[in-house]
Parts: structure tokens; C-alpha cells; sequence
């Protein structure tokens, strides 16, 4: 097996995609034949409820010191870590310690799958802080409405931080829900490119209402190619 990679799915604004973009993008890296973990880290438990898990015990549990659940398997290559039930407890800790905690608990997941990826919620607590000194990559998506980009900005004084910390994971942005207009399309390509040139994957996700799901399918496997790759505009 390739070295494992753990990639945090993260924007501090709502509404932008990442419980989406890490479910869709799970399912196409599985297709790739890429062994893949999805760790749900939302207190709202949005992707376990989509997954059917959101009454199981989960990462939540394992944080507080419960034993750690076996990853429930959807099919051969794609399994999950449910929330649980006690991620607000965590969100409200402090402390450097408590930063730790999930990355010694994915150390556990060592060697025995290609991709683990981290569906963040949109604060900046100790959730958050977990996943960051847990991930080897960031991921953010950015949608064309304003709270994503203020989202994005909010992003950077973390950066700052994780290298003041010796940390610098890999940073990739993803075009997420826009318009299939080319002239929309190359406006925030270039808006990106001012900033970011060689971390904007290649790939742009559509708005769903615009395209059948079958289509959006195709799009999730590219852009998971792109991650595998490390293929930007």
C-alpha cells in the first residue's frame, strides 16, 4: 500500500459542501480502487445521518476515552466512523493535549488504508484543531457565495499558525457548486489563480439542480483523480 494520507475537508463558513464533497469524494476514490476511511467530526452528524449511522457510537466516544469502534464497512473499499454523540463536549475543551487526541486515535488506521478523510465542521474549536495536527492535507471547498471566500480567508491565519508550529500539510482548494457557465467558471479560476495557482484542483463540481446525478458522479471521480494525482489548473 502507498503511504496513507489524511486529508481534512474544512471551511469555517456553512453551506459550502464539505459533508457532500467527503462522501462523493470517498465513493469515487473507492471506485478508483483506493481503500478509503470517512471520519465524521460534525457535531450536527450530518454524514452519518446520511450514511445511516448517526445512532452508533462513533469518534466521539473514542475521544473521550471509550474503546475505538470498528469502522463500519460500506462496501469493499469505503468505511466510516461515525460521529457519535459527544463531539460538543470535545468543540468545548482546551488545551494542548486535547489537540492531540484524534491523531492518536487514526495512528491505530496505520497501513491499513489508502485515504483517510475528515469531514470539519465550520467553527474553529477543538474539533477543528484535532483535525489540523491530525492531517497530512487540507482541502477546502469554496463556492461562489461571499461566506466561502470569507470562509477561505479565515483559513489563512490558521496556515500561518500550523507552520509556526513546524506543520505545513499540503493546501488544495475546490471549485464546489457552480454554475456550469464558462465565463462564470474562468472568473473564479482566475480570482483563485491571483492567490493560490498551484493548489486549485482541476476539476470543478457543478451545481447539483444543474446536472443529473450520474453526471455529478463522473465529475467526483475526476476530481478525485486530481487528488490522487495532485492535478491543479
Amino acid at each position: 500500500m502507498s503511504e496513507q494520507r489524511t486529508i481534512a475537508i474544512m471551511n469555517q463558513q456553512a453551506g459550502v459542501g464539505k459533508t457532500t464533497t467527503c462522501l462523493h469524494l470517498g465513493r469515487a476514490l473507492a471506485a478508483l480502487n483506493q481503500s478509503c476511511l470517512m471520519v465524521d467530526l460534525c457535531p450536527d452528524a450530518s454524514l452519518s445521518k446520511q450514511l445511516g449511522l448517526d445512532a452508533e457510537p462513533g469518534i466521539a466516544e473514542t475521544m473521550m476515552g471509550a474503546p475505538l469502534p470498528e469502522p463500519t464497512m460500506i462496501n469493499s473499499q469505503l468505511s466510516a466512523l461515525p460521529a457519535g454523540q459527544q463531539l460538543e463536549q470535545i468543540e468545548q475543551l482546551s488545551g494542548l493535549a486535547n489537540g492531540h487526541k484524534l491523531s492518536k486515535l487514526l495512528s491505530e488506521f496505520s497501513g491499513q488504508t489508502s485515504f483517510i478523510l475528515l469531514d470539519c465542521p465550520d467553527s474553529a474549536g477543538m474539533l477543528n484543531a484535532n483535525a489540523l495536527l491530525a492531517a497530512d492535507e487540507i482541502l477546502i471547498p469554496v463556492t461562489p457565495q461571499q461566506n466561502a471566500w470569507q470562509g477561505l480567508a479565515q483559513m489563512m491565519p490558521v496556515m500561518r499558525r500550523l507552520r509556526g508550529l513546524n506543520r505545513a500539510p499540503l493546501f488544495w482548494l475546490m471549485l464546489n457548486a457552480v454554475p456550469d457557465e464558462p465565463k462564470i467558471i474562468q472568473a473564479y479560476c482566475d480570482m483563485l489563480g491571483q492567490y493560490f495557482k498551484a493548489s486549485v484542483l482541476r476539476t470543478v463540481i457543478y451545481d447539483f439542480s444543474q446536472h443529473k446525478p450520474d453526471a455529478q458522479t463522473g465529475r467526483y471521480k475526476t476530481l478525485a483523480t486530481d487528488v490522487l494525482y495532485g492535478r491543479t489548473m
